[in-house]
């Protein structure tokens, strides 16, 4: 028991120098050893075992540094060290290797058909990101879908992908994929981790929203994500603000996603459009597509509404590939807003688009996955994270 302890806590240590490196970009020992309260020697150590071992690198002495001994300062081996990231649509997968500092070294699109698209994905790490690493070390594996991540029966459940009642998918890839840590995460959270981090968001309730082709939210308090990211902490495109509506693929009835998901976009003469034609169209003045515009803003005001009242969130961020709308639909958004939400809590509240672009859930998954599930405790292989 005692060894266990030991090493559990060695692991730790090591995790925990790792993520300072990862956070100040460059940093010298001491300043880790007085950010952490561990010993000199301690650290001196620690930091040894992860360069021994090619994690982190001695860049050399702190030029900036003007008076006295110049410190050497640590820095992450991101040239070496990566993370295997792909985004699972309905059609296709995107591939992509995430080096540790974030920035994508590759990327890779491919078209997904009817056949199983397991093999597919088994293909994509094997063929395309294994050699893409060529000499350096994949970390781990993180599958991204549009769908909610079932924790407890290990199984996704998507109204997007084909997947079959009672598919064995996540046992699927776990054996399709054996050689890596192995994690399965929700779109929406790894885009609204790529925000959090990268935009710098502060520590209070947020609620980021993915308008897409249909619309998902992740709710963020103080920084924890509520579930992590699996998206079973709610279902916000799946929040029903029409009884009376159309039939959504989930068996309910008037769901915020089947009116104003670009899924279901049309005009009223039935022509389906996607965002980009919508925006145009506004631009250009049409009359229905205006109109259109204002109908999609207030049917989105009237679920955050019932989002403001359930999670009162202090910012709204909405991001996907909604943002093409642009300001106009921000703006009305906000003015329907504050006339259909309980007045008390709406008036506080700061809704604004996303800073960052759709592409940044693949640095979000990587980003997630290095925090919230890498260890060094070398026994990783064989993981399975879910959210």
């Amino acid at each position: 028991m005692k060894t266990i302890n030991q090493q559990t806590i060695k692991s730790n240590h090591l995790k925990l120098v790792y993520s300072l490196i990862s956070k100040h970009g460059f940093i010298s020992r001491a300043k880790i050893a007085g950010i952490t309260k561990l010993s000199k020697t301690t650290i001196s150590a620690l930091t040894d075992e992860l360069i021994n071992t090619g994690y982190i690198v001695d860049t050399g002495t702190d030029d900036r540094t003007a008076l006295g001994r110049k410190p050497n300062l640590l820095a992450l081996n991101s040239s070496e060290n990566f993370v295997a990231v792909i985004a699972w649509y309905r059609n296709s997968l995107v591939s992509a290797l995430v080096d540790t500092a974030g920035e994508i070294r590759y990327q890779q699109e491919t078209s997904l058909s009817e056949e199983d698209n397991v093999a597919c994905i088994a293909d994509a790490v094997h063929n395309s990101l294994v050699p893409a690493a060529g000499s350096g070390r994949i970390l781990g594996v993180c599958i991204v879908v549009p769908a909610m991540v079932d924790n407890e029966n290990k199984q996704i459940l998507s109204t997007v992908l084909r997947l079959r009642d009672g598919d064995t998918v996540i046992d699927r890839i776990r054996k399709a994929v054996p050689d890596y840590p192995l994690a399965i995460l929700n779109d929406t959270a790894c885009y609204a981790y790529a925000e959090c981090v990268y935009s710098n968001i502060k520590k209070e309730e947020v609620a980021f929203i993915n308008l897409s082709k249909g619309v998902g939210a992740v709710l963020i308090s103080k920084g924890v994500f509520l579930r992590g990211a699996n998206g079973m902490m709610t279902q916000f495109g799946h929040y029903s603000v029409d009884r009376n509506g159309r039939q959504c693929v989930c068996g309910n009835k008037g769901c915020l996603e089947c009116l104003v998901g670009e899924n279901w976009l049309e005009l009223p003469a039935g022509n389906k459009i996607l965002f980009n034609d919508l925006r145009r169209l506004t631009d250009e003045g049409n009359s229905q597509a205006i109109s259109l515009l204002e109908r999609l803003a207030e049917d989105m005001a009237f679920g955050l509404s019932n989002l403001i009242s359930l999670f009162n969130p202090k910012l709204i961020v909405i991001g996907g590939t909604g943002i093409i709308l642009g300001e106009r639909y921000l703006s009305l958004v906000k003015e329907k807003l504050q006339t259909v939400g309980f007045p008390q809590f709406v008036k506080n509240v700061r809704v604004r688009f996303a800073s960052i672009d759709e592409q940044a859930e693949l640095k979000g998954a990587a980003r997630y996955y290095l925090e919230q599930h890498f260890t060094f405790d070398g026994n990783t292989k064989d993981k399975l994270f879910l959210g």
